[in-house]
């Protein structure tokens, strides 16, 4: 599977691209958690991927098994990847966030039965505060989880 979190700014970032460009069948996403937090691949889990892990973030394009795959679905159109970190996706959060996918395998299948957006954030000024000012009443810490796939 090939996953994208499309963000209501238009913007879109990778989470999965083959389990870290790998693949396989019988993946099974279970209670995983994809954290701007995390430094764990998701290559680093094996099946099933219960746990906490950091997205692949590929591009528009990456390549694996000696072939070159677009970083998410092409159709609809506007779900290939246009940033490469969660922090692109912030710029307007409230409004729709779509999950895009794509299975480039063949003689496998899957359901996607949940998932979930939650973000966490500090609120008010975090303990290094930012270089803008003034720096009072500024948003910032904020990471994006994605559950239970």
């Amino acid at each position: 599977m090939v996953i994208v979190l499309k963000a209501p700014n238009g913007q879109v970032f990778n989470l999965d691209a083959n389990i870290n460009k790998t693949g396989g069948p019988g993946a099974n996403f279970i209670n995983t958690v994809i954290s701007s937090a995390s430094t764990t691949p998701l290559s680093a889990g094996a099946p099933p991927y219960t746990g906490t892990f950091r997205a692949d973030a590929v591009g528009a394009t990456y390549v694996a098994v000696g072939f070159t795959f677009p970083g998410g679905p092409t159709s609809p159109a506007g779900y290939i990847p246009t940033v490469t970190n969660f922090n692109g996706l912030y710029s307007v959060p409230n409004g729709n966030w779509t999950l895009g996918m794509y299975d480039w395998g063949l003689g496998d299948l899957g359901t996607l039965t949940n998932w979930e957006l939650k973000f966490d954030y500090i609120i008010g000024v975090p303990a290094t505060p930012a270089v803008w000012s003034p720096a009072a009443g500024l948003f910032s810490g904020c990471s994006s989880r994605l559950f239970r796939m």
